[in-house]
C-alpha cells in the first residue's frame, strides 16, 4: 500500500518535471505494486503506460521489466497467449540489454506459462524454470528463486509427480 502511494507521488513528480526515464520506471513499479495488491485493472493500465513511455522516449532501461509485469498480469487472468507474448518480449529485451534479474524472472514465468498452456511442454517448461532459478540463485535473489521453486513444484504436481513436487516445494520454503 505504501509503495503504491510513494510510486504515485514519484510518477506525478516525474511527469511534472518531465523526467521521462524515471517516469517509465515509476509507472512500471506502480504497475507491479498494483499487481501485488491484486488490482489487476490498474496494474494493466500502468504497465501499458510504462511501456508506452519507455518506447516513445527510446529508453531501453526498465523496458524488459515493464513487459514482464503485463505477462504476469495476463497469466493470473488466464490469458496465456498474451502472457506468453509479453514474457517472451521481456526475455528478449533482458537478453539484449544484459539484465540478468529480468532474464531469470522471465525464464521462470515463461516456464510456468508453457506448463499451463500444455502439459506436453513440461520438459521445456521445467528447463526454463530451472534456468531462471539458477540465474536468480547466482545473484542471491532469494524471494524470486523461492518463487521459482514454488512454480517448479506446481509444474511437477500438474505432471503427476507428487514426490518430486513435495521435495521441490520444500526447497521453496527453505530458500
Amino acid at each position: 500500500k505504501n509503495a503504491v502511494k510513494h510510486l504515485q507521488e514519484c510518477a506525478r513528480f516525474c511527469e511534472q518535471k518531465q523526467v521521462i526515464a524515471l517516469l517509465g520506471a515509476a509507472s512500471g513499479g506502480l504497475a507491479y505494486g498494483y499487481y501485488l495488491r491484486g488490482d489487476l485493472e490498474n496494474a494493466r493500465k500502468q504497465a501499458e503506460r510504462a511501456i508506452q513511455i519507455c518506447t516513445e522516449a527510446g529508453t531501453t532501461q526498465w523496458l524488459s521489466l515493464n513487459h514482464l509485469v503485463p505477462g504476469m498480469i495476463n497469466l493470473d487472468s488466464g490469458d496465456l497467449k498474451t502472457a506468453r507474448s509479453y514474457t517472451e518480449q521481456a526475455l528478449n529485451l533482458a537478453l539484449k540489454n544484459g539484465e540478468k534479474l529480468v532474464e531469470g524472472l522471465s525464464r521462470v514465468f515463461l516456464g510456468r506459462i508453457l506448463g499451463k498452456e500444455d502439459i506436453s511442454h513440461s520438459d521445456k517448461a521445467e528447463e526454463y524454470i530451472l534456468e531462471g532459478i539458477k540465474i536468480l540463485e547466482e545473484r542471491k535473489i532469494v524471494p524470486y528463486s523461492s518463487r521459482g521453486y514454488f512454480y517448479l513444484g506446481e509444474l511437477y504436481a500438474d505432471m503427476g509427480q507428487r514426490e518430486k513436487s513435495s521435495e521441490t516445494l520444500k526447497k521453496a520454503e527453505g530458500a
